[in-house]
């Protein structure tokens, strides 16, 4: 899933340099999702 966490490295650093929480928490949540699903 390499190009899974390339996608969510570039979406948290576009969100903590927007300096969007908003963003960064669905991020999170959908990224521990995913990676429950994959585990």
């Amino acid at each position: 899933m390499k190009v899974l966490d390339d996608w969510f490295s570039r979406k948290f650093s576009k969100a903590v340099h927007g300096n969007n929480h908003g963003t960064i928490s669905l991020s999170t949540l959908s990224y521990i999702r995913v990676h429950k699903l994959v585990k």
